[in-house]
C-alpha cells in the first residue's frame, strides 16, 4: 500500500489580520512495500476576511471554496498548480516513480479541495464530484527540490518552460478585457433597507463574509503566487537524505532546511493583482425614476499607454511584468439600481442622508460595490479614466471622470464612490479594502 498524503485546509489571512489553520499532513515513513513518501501540503492564504467567494475566481474568504456542482467545470474549480525545481533550480525536480504520468510534460501538480476548501488532492484529471475524484499522489526523492506555487491552475503554464533558475518561474497572467457582473447576487454595502422597520439598518460588521463580499465579473482570474519568504522556504523531499536525521511524522515543515527539509510544504498564497471597484448613487437630482448602472470602462487618459492587459507573474515573487499594447477593461452590469439621495420618502432605493460613524446613512454606505481585477499601478494625475454609463429606462448618460494619482497595490481592493447629478458624476471618496480596505475621502466629479 502506498504512502499517500493528506493535504491540510486552507487557512486565510490578509496583511494585517493573519490566521492559519492547518489539517495535520499524515504520512507514514517508508519502510512498507516501497516505502514512497508523498509530497504534503498546508496553505495560508493571504486573501480577505469571509467565508465564501462572490465570484466564480476572485477568491474571498478564509477557504477557496465553490459550489459543489460545478466541480467538474475548470474554470469554476480551476484548484492549484504546484511546479518543483532541483535544489540548484536550475531544472525541473525528478520524482519518485512514474505514477504521475502527466509531470514530464506539464511539469507541475495539479492540487483540487472540496468545496468547503479542505481535503486538498494531487490529481491527474478532473471527475465528476469531488467525492469520487481518484488521488494521484507526487512522490518525492531523498534529493532536495524547490516549491512554487500558483493560482489558479493552467494545465499549458510550463509544457514549453526548460528552466535555467527560478527567474524562469513565470505564469501567463491577463487580465479580462470584457465581462459581465451580475450584481443581484450579494450585497456588499455597509447599510441595507429593512423591510419590516422601513430603515436602514447595519448590514453586518465591517469585518463580517457579508461585507467583504467581492461583486465582480465570473471569469475574473485571480492570480496568486507562494511567497516563501513568509513561508520560510521553499525546500522539500522525502525526509531521508543520507548522513541526517529521518523527519518524523510529527515534525513541523522545515522548508528553509536544504539538506533534509522534510515532505511537507507550507504554502502562503498572495493575490499577485489589485482590484479596482465602484460604488454609484444618485446625489437625487439626475432623475426621478429608477436609474440603473449600465457599465464601466477603465482605460488609458489621451496619450497615456502605461495601462496594458496581458503580462506574466513571477511565481518568486509575484512581479507581474506587462506586455502588449494599452488595455481597456469593460464591465457591463445588470440589476444595480441606483440609491437615490431624498429628503422625504424612504425606501429601499431611496435614503435620507444621516448620522456619522460606522452607521451614518449616505451614498457610500448603502451602495453596492462592483469591481474589476487589475495590474498593480503607480499613475499620475491624467493617466487613467474611467468611463461610467447609467441608464434611466430610457436614455443612457455617460460620464468619464479622470482617476486622481495613486498607486495600485497587489491585494488590495480600491473602492471609488461615485455620486451621479444632473450635470456630472462625482467621485466622493475612495478607499482601499481587504483584500486591504483604507478610505480616501475625496470626490471626484464626472
Amino acid at each position: 500500500m502506498k504512502n499517500i498524503m493528506k493535504v491540510g485546509a486552507f487557512a486565510v489571512a490578509m496583511f494585517t489580520a493573519v490566521s492559519c489553520s492547518e489539517n495535520e499532513t499524515d504520512i507514514p515513513q517508508p519502510g512498507n512495500n516501497d516505502g514512497q513518501v508523498a509530497l504534503g501540503v498546508t496553505t495560508n492564504l493571504k486573501v480577505d476576511a469571509g467565508t465564501k467567494a462572490a465570484t466564480r475566481s476572485v477568491v474571498v474568504g478564509t477557504k477557496i471554496t465553490y459550489n459543489e456542482s460545478n466541480y467538474a467545470n475548470n474554470d469554476s474549480v480551476p484548484g492549484i498548480g504546484i511546479a518543483i525545481l532541483n535544489k540548484t533550480k536550475n531544472a525541473w525536480y525528478t520524482p519518485d516513480g512514474t505514477n504521475h504520468t502527466a509531470y514530464g510534460t506539464s511539469h507541475q501538480v495539479w492540487f483540487v479541495g472540496d468545496k468547503a476548501g479542505a481535503n486538498w488532492l494531487s490529481i491527474l484529471a478532473k471527475n465528476a464530484t469531488y467525492a469520487d475524484q481518484e488521488e494521484t499522489p507526487f512522490y518525492l526523492k531523498k534529493e532536495v527540490g524547490c516549491v512554487y506555487a500558483y493560482y489558479p491552475y493552467d494545465a499549458t503554464a510550463f509544457t514549453s518552460v526548460t528552466p535555467s533558475s527560478e527567474t524562469d518561474m513565470k505564469v501567463p497572467a491577463n487580465l479580462l478585457a470584457t465581462g459581465a457582473i451580475d450584481a443581484q447576487y450579494a450585497n456588499n454595502a455597509a447599510m441595507k433597507w429593512d423591510d419590516g422597520t422601513t430603515k436602514w439598518v447595519s448590514n453586518g460588521s465591517t469585518s463580517s463574509a457579508t461585507r467583504k463580499q467581492k461583486i465582480a465579473s465570473l471569469d475574473e482570474k485571480d492570480y496568486m503566487y507562494h511567497d516563501a519568504t513568509v513561508a520560510a522556504g521553499r525546500y522539500v523531499n522525502n525526509g531521508h537524505a543520507d548522513g541526517y536525521p529521518v523527519v518524523k511524522p510529527e515534525a513541523d515543515a522545515d522548508n528553509s532546511n536544504e539538506n533534509n527539509p522534510g515532505w511537507k510544504i507550507g504554502l502562503s498564497m498572495n493575490h499577485a493583482l489589485a482590484m479596482v471597484s465602484f460604488r454609484v448613487y444618485d446625489g437625487g437630482k439626475l432623475s426621478n425614476d429608477n436609474v440603473t448602472f449600465k457599465s464601466f470602462v477603465i482605460k488609458n487618459h489621451a496619450s497615456v499607454t502605461n495601462f496594458l492587459g496581458t503580462g506574466t507573474m513571477s511565481l518568486v515573487d509575484g512581479t507581474i511584468t506587462t506586455t502588449g499594447s494599452s488595455a481597456t477593461i469593460t464591465r457591463n452590469i445588470s440589476n444595480y439600481i441606483l440609491k437615490r439621495q431624498v429628503e422625504t420618502g424612504e425606501s429601499e432605493h431611496a435614503f435620507i442622508a444621516t448620522g456619522t460613524g460606522l452607521n451614518a446613512v449616505s451614498g457610500k454606505t448603502v451602495s453596492k460595490a462592483v469591481g474589476a481585477l487589475v495590474y498593480p499601478l503607480s499613475f499620475n494625475e491624467n493617466e487613467i479614466d474611467v468611463t461610467v454609463t447609467l441608464n434611466d429606462g430610457a436614455n443612457d448618460m455617460v460620464f468619464t471622470v479622470v482617476l486622481p494619482a495613486i498607486e495600485w497595490l497587489a491585494g488590495n481592493n480600491y473602492i471609488y464612490t461615485l455620486m451621479a447629478g444632473k450635470n456630472k458624476l462625482d467621485v466622493i471618496s475612495v478607499d482601499v479594502t481587504d483584500w486591504v480596505d483604507e478610505e480616501i475621502t475625496d470626490e471626484i466629479p464626472l
